[in-house]
């Protein structure tokens, strides 16, 4: 048992970073979520990058589309969640799905969330801690 409980850390992420027009607008990234939470979202990439395998398997197309749809849902929820500990914002699965699949700027969501990833990773880099 531990002597005190560590709550999320978040960090700002400016999307001004992405795009100077963008700049103020923030995404607030859970940089100390623990492993088994990073963990999840590279089951969910691996679940769904078998999905075309799976699928030539499956017998209507109503069931392909139920599987991709399902799929990138599950991914989008993981987002949101890595995008909602801060108390100032919260994202859905709803809007991390219309952000990633935006065709006015469809690099922005690949952008933020490798940038997300980033974070995270400068955060458990050892090295940089005093």
């Amino acid at each position: 048992m531990t002597k005190f409980e560590i709550p999320p850390i978040t960090r700002p992420l400016d999307l001004g970073d992405y795009a100077e027009e963008l700049r103020g607008l923030m995404i607030y990234v859970w940089v100390n979520c623990p492993r088994s939470f990073q963990n999840e979202y590279y089951d969910l990439l691996k679940a769904s990058q078998a999905l075309p395998g799976l699928l030539k398997h499956q017998a209507t197309s109503e069931e392909k589309v139920s599987m991709v749809n399902e799929s990138g849902l599950k991914i989008a929820a993981w987002v949101a969640e890595l995008w909602s500990k801060n108390i100032a914002d919260s994202w859905t699965a709803e809007q991390v799905t219309i952000l990633s699949n935006s065709d006015t700027d469809p690099a922005l969501y690949p952008w933020a969330l490798n940038r997300s990833w980033a974070m995270i990773h400068e955060h458990h880099d050892r090295s940089k801690k005093k």
